[in-house]
């Protein structure tokens, strides 16, 4: 068996042997040049004879090379030394990979904490969202190919090499390629994989993390793929419990047999992935029952891998200035559950018709034993629905059902709670019209006639919504939670869909006045300045709306919010105020300090912003937001360099979470502001204009649809003498533009100014 180590390929030194894989052996190699260790990938030597094969590996090799990734391993070179081929890659120090790592756990008998789960498969789906969007398709993920230098940073390795072997599935000598505890049915059918493919992969993985085990296994390969293709799952709860309704359906959904019943993109599951890690942090700990160890419960309409429905709400000309739709985000995924149920306590609770009464019949007769039975649970479910513990209310009222499949009230109960997490709306809907028989004139199957008119793509209706939630309003009685819910919900219809913005502000008004807990309406105050500021235009009044939400929560980001607006309304003085507040009131946050060196520095007073920034970094030298802003007052001070050096400690940081702390309120595509955009502006003012072709194809990555990228790409073609080039772009940056007449003039006068 040939080994290359201790000789030379091109400019490598290759070391050590550290694996032989089915293409290729991995070498450790030092390059002298750069004076850092490598990764060398050395193709088997029967590969060179395949004329076809060393096409698609040069064509593989160089699209690999072009993803940029914290989570992907970086390919720096490929070539070839006589009838060597190789691949020169990022040498990963200390890693091992998520295959050892879970090896040695189940060694020990343990498993990753689910965050750290959720963490790492988030990350990965980060990095493969990425190469999706630049056309490229994994189609051999496993745990094998992800290193883990660290936990926080997972590696996702062999991109390509399924494709350069044929796609995953039999080549044309039979030898099967690919990992077939991994593989996708269709891959197993040998049909062509595709990104659901990568969806079904990284499912596998998260199934293996959470359970200790791949899904499917036999003794041979073929046996393997067949059960892919045939068996049904074994949901991950019956070998891990307790596990988190959120958690289980995502897997399910990755896990569908049928691709199209898949999450629709690598992105929607990232989003996913994030939304239950956060849920896991909202209830701090997770309830360990006597129920979670014993035999699962069957259940009359299980929330199996639902289809995700499409959003209906189109808002109207919402400006790109501000992502307000976060204000939404805090108030949950409907009004009833979470927040505007979350003060639902025994007063709450007690305030619920009984079981078998509307809020408007008459109270029945004293209730049998057995009926006091269901009504228990159904009071529990209900309990748990209002207080925004949609897993115990799934709970509970699945429970009644497996007693009473037909009872009214907890199809009803079920449903609700299913709409409210975007699950199963056909599921729903048949439950809501079962109930519907027996309780025609019920507020809160109106209540859920009106959430599935705006959950449901197949129903989407939103007239028919308005008017069930009318419905519900009518009927609602002295159930406050639900009379506040259903006029919230009229309020988001009435605003987005249908237009009707004095309607919707007249019902938001009733939906905080029937709100039940004062201690939690400010995130109805929010949603108030939402709909004043986007759909009403009335700014004044979204912001005396957010300074309320503020003074009831002492949430700082309301205050903040506040301070965006003022500041996209030029109200200087009043943004300046809000962040003196802030610091007075939250202990001189840093952040804040550098949210009051932007408006500073907006406001033409770039002195004072240097002053606040300074301020702020000797109080963290590490604070992200404040090199931001001292490179872009740099910049503006004609010192390109510096600002680079400045923006490049922005640029590096891979946290998600730490990005988004950094960039709120300001460091946004919605201010105007992305980091490559800006280290394409400063190259640009070094004349390195390869390197701001380079920052501008990054940021667009990111965000296509907004017009500054494509405006500096045009300024810089132009210098090039690429004038055809640059008009493209900048009829581009036109299609992207809204409502701001002045930028659109500017860029229809650079384009004039290319015809003289």
């Amino acid at each position: 068996m040939t080994t290359f180590a201790g000789q030379t390929l091109g400019k490598y030194q290759l070391v050590e042997r550290m694996g032989r894989g089915g293409m290729a052996d991995v070498y450790k190699g030092y390059q002298p040049g750069l004076d850092r260790y490598v990764a060398v990938k050395v193709l088997h030597p029967h590969l060179s004879e395949d004329p076809d094969f060393i096409t698609r590996f040069r064509r593989e090799a160089r699209s690999v090379a072009e993803l940029r990734h914290p989570y992907i391993v970086q390919v720096f070179d490929f070539d070839v030394q006589g009838e060597n081929y190789y691949m020169v890659m990022e040498y990963v120090e200390g890693g091992k990979t998520l295959k050892q790592l879970l090896q040695e756990l189940s060694a020990r008998g343990e498993r990753l904490p689910l965050d750290e789960t959720l963490d790492l498969v988030a990350k990965l789906a980060d990095a493969l969202a990425y190469a999706h969007g630049l056309g490229m398709i994994h189609r051999d993920i496993k745990p094998a190919n992800v290193l883990i230098p660290n936990l926080h940073r997972p590696v996702l390795g062999d991109f390509g090499i399924a494709r350069l072997l044929g796609e995953t599935g039999l080549t044309s000598s039979g030898q099967l390629v690919g990992t077939p505890a991994y593989m996708s049915p269709e891959q197993g059918r040998s049909e062509r994989g595709d990104a659901r493919s990568d969806i079904y992969a990284l499912g596998i993985v998260l199934y293996e993390m959470l359970t200790g085990q791949p899904p499917y296994d036999a003794d041979t390969p073929y046996a393997v793929i067949l059960k892919h293709i045939n068996d049904p799952l074994v949901p991950p709860h019956v070998l891990r419990a307790p596990m988190p309704d959120a958690v289980e359906r995502i897997v399910l959904k990755c896990l569908a047999k049928n691709p199209d019943d898949r999450f629709a993109s690598m992105a929607e599951l990232r989003e996913a992935l994030r939304a239950a890690r956060a849920g896991l942090k909202d209830r701090a700990t997770i309830d360990v029952s006597a129920s979670a160890t014993a035999t699962p419960q069957p259940r009359p309409l299980p929330p199996a891998a639902p289809a995700q429905p499409v959003p209906t709400k189109q808002p109207l000309q919402r400006p790109a200035w501000l992502p307000f739709a976060a204000l939404i985000a805090l108030i949950g995924v409907f009004g009833l559950l979470a927040v505007l149920l979350r003060g639902g306590g025994q007063a709450v609770v007690d305030a619920s018709p009984p079981v078998g009464e509307t809020p408007s019949a008459s109270q029945p007769d004293e209730p049998s034993p057995a009926r006091s039975e269901m009504a228990a649970l159904v009071e529990r479910g209900r309990r748990a629905l209002f207080s925004g513990d949609l897993d115990a209310a799934l709970e509970a009222f699945n429970q009644a059902l497996a007693i009473e499949p037909d009872n009214p009230h907890a199809l009803i109960g079920w449903a609700v709670a299913e709409l409210a997490r975007y699950g199963d709306t056909a599921a729903a809907a048949a439950n809501l019209e079962r109930a519907a028989q027996a309780l025609p004139d019920d507020a809160f199957l109106h209540y859920g006639l009106g959430l599935l008119h705006i959950r449901s793509e197949e129903a989407a209706d939103p007239q028919a919504a308005e008017a069930e939630f009318t419905q519900a309003i009518e009927r609602c009685g002295n159930v406050r939670p639900l009379c506040s819910s259903a006029y919230y919900e009229r309020s988001q219809v009435r605003a987005w869909n249908l237009g009707d913005v004095e309607g919707a502000l007249a019902d938001i008004d009733r939906a905080i006045e029937f709100y039940p807990d004062p201690a939690s309406v400010h995130y109805l105050y929010a949603s108030r300045s939402d709909l004043r500021y986007q759909a009403a235009g009335d700014a004044v009044g979204a912001l005396d709306d957010l300074v309320t939400a503020y003074d009831l929560s002492n949430s700082g980001e309301y205050l903040e919010k506040a301070a965006a607006l003022a500041v996209h309304i030029a109200d200087y003085d009043r943004a300046l105020g809000f962040y003196n507040r802030l610091l007075s009131e939250q202990r001189g946050d840093p952040h804040h300090l550098v949210g009051k060196g932007y408006v500073q520095w907006r406001s033409g007073d770039s002195g004072a912003a240097v002053v606040s920034a300074g301020r702020a970094l000797r109080l963290n030298p590490d604070l992200l937001e404040a090199h931001y802003l001292l490179g872009l007052v740099a910049l503006d001070r004609g010192r390109p360099q510096e600002a680079l050096d400045q923006f490049q400690l922005f640029s590096q940081e891979t946290d998600p979470d730490r990005l988004y702390q950094a960039s709120f309120p300001f460091f946004q595509i919605e201010f105007g502001r992305e980091i490559h955009y800006d280290m394409a502006r400063a190259a640009h003012g070094q004349s390195d204009l390869e390197a701001a072709l380079g920052f501008i194809e990054q940021s667009l990555q990111r965000d296509d649809y907004w017009p500054y990228p494509y405006i500096e790409r045009g300024l810089i073609l132009t210098e090039q003498g690429d004038l055809a080039g640059a008009r493209e772009n900048y009829l581009k940056a036109l299609e992207t533009v809204s409502d701001n007449p002045d930028l659109r003039a500017s860029i229809e006068e650079l384009l004039a100014g290319l015809t003289k």
